[in-house]
């Protein structure tokens, strides 16, 4: 997934929230956000190399655990909203009665 795919629905996701926003949580996304910006700066860069290849893997696991960890919380989040949805929709009841004899004629008399 692309880093400006991430960030839009970080943004997105800390707009839906107003102003109930957790910082630590924003200040997290910066700092995997600026590690990963520096990481593609340092790949297009034709002299930069990188010092410690073990140290750049964890680094991108971390990363794709972070933004796999935002997936989860949006599908979380989007499933409480269907389960209370559902539990709304679970208390609708279907009227169980028979149409009065004049609409009934009128209603056979409209489809004939």
């Amino acid at each position: 997934m692309a880093l400006a795919s991430v960030t839009d629905e970080f943004v997105a996701h800390i707009r839906a929230r107003g102003r109930e926003w957790d910082l630590g949580q924003a200040s997290e996304f910066l700092v995997v956000a600026a590690t990963l910006l520096d990481l593609k700066a340092a790949r297009l860069l034709p002299a930069a190399s990188v010092e410690d290849e073990e140290d750049l893997a964890l680094l991108e696991a971390r990363d794709l655990l972070f933004a796999r960890l935002l997936q989860y919380r949006a599908f979380k989040q989007v499933a409480s909203v269907f389960t209370e949805r559902m539990v709304v929709a679970g208390r609708w009841h279907p009227r169980a009665v028979s149409l009065e004899p004049q609409a009934r004629h009128a209603a056979a008399r409209a489809w004939s």
